[in-house]
């Protein structure tokens, strides 16, 4: 008997376009006992919801079953892949070179509950919980997230992203961030020179930001 359907079951295009980077079923051993694009449902239901691991609607595989390919995913590279091939995608849909030249990179501190495992106080946003870096290109379309300690430094932890960033895009020689990069950051992209880094003043949004400078607007 078929599952009713949700709103965020993949239709046939989006699978295809996953499904070219998922494993083949191996040829030995025992057969898979779940389709994989009902395990990618589910790990898309629980994105999108927001509900626990345990707590996956029990018409979807086991949730042990889900939570195993989702780590799986993660540590082999797929959801990378993925995530390449649609952002390629996208920015030569909108007449963008494959890879970015120019990137943007802001941080967000949010309250976290009692129970979390780490956090931290950010003084000068006045927030004890962890901080979010999102590094997006020109078009809006997120890179890279780091999540940390509210009450570590915006250029000590951006060095880090932009040290996995420039493994994947060599392409960087634009980077514009608000004057809380200044210093740290700063020096690791200067010595050696690896991108140029511009200071700009920034409106914000709930979970972006956009540049003042019309021509420069991004969301991330």
């Amino acid at each position: 008997m078929e599952r009713a359907s949700y709103s965020t079951d993949l239709t046939d295009i989006q699978f295809e376009i996953i499904n070219k980077f998922l494993p083949s079923p191996s040829k030995t051993g025992r057969p898979r006992s779940y389709a994989l694009r009902e395990i990618l449902n589910a790990i898309f239901y629980l994105v999108h919801t927001g509900c626990q691991w345990r707590e996956i609607p029990h018409d979807f595989p086991k949730w042990t079953s889900v939570y195993y390919y989702f780590r799986k995913w993660k540590r082999d590279g797929t959801w990378f892949l993925v995530k390449q091939a649609i952002h390629t995608d996208l920015r030569e849909e909108q007449g963008k070179n494959a890879e970015p030249s120019a990137v943007m990179i802001d941080s967000q501190s949010v309250k976290t509950a009692q129970m979390a495992e780490t956090r931290g106080f950010d003084g000068n946003k006045k927030v004890k919980g962890r901080k979010r870096h999102v590094i997006s290109d020109t078009l809006g379309f997120p890179l890279i997230v780091k999540v940390h300690d509210a009450n570590l430094s915006d250029g000590k932890q951006s060095i880090s992203i932009f040290q996995t960033l420039f493994l994947w895009f060599a392409s960087i020689k634009m980077v514009w961030a608000d004057a809380a990069y200044r210093g740290d950051l700063a020096d690791y992209l200067e010595h050696p020179q690896k991108a140029n880094l511009s200071y700009r003043q920034y409106c914000r949004t709930c979970l972006g930001i956009c540049s003042k400078n019309a021509k420069n607007r991004a969301l991330i």
